[in-house]
């Protein structure tokens, strides 16, 4: 679980929070699978450089989404911050 990005202090510290990550998953020698609250959505800069930093992708069937965010508004106008990665192999 990421820091919420409610400020723009908050939202640096979630982003090298996803630095970090993406360090650590590279040096893991084995497959990874990350899932949790990344409290960013898919279509974020932050997450698409979380991606490409770690070499993980989503485990998601291409083109759909789990929005959770916040859990009590309809689904239609929540967002994705919950994922599911995963390595290569």
């Amino acid at each position: 679980h990421t820091q919420s990005p409610r400020s723009h202090e908050t939202t640096l510290r979630r982003n090298r929070q996803l630095e970090d990550l993406a360090r650590h998953v590279r040096s893991l020698p084995d497959a990874v699978i990350v899932a949790g609250d990344l409290n960013t959505s898919p279509w974020s800069h932050s997450f698409t450089s979380f991606l490409e930093n770690s070499g993980l992708y989503s485990a998601q069937p291409r083109g759909s989404l789990s929005p959770s965010w916040p859990a009590w508004l309809p689904v239609l106008f929540r967002t994705p911050i919950d994922h599911i990665l995963v390595s290569r192999g």
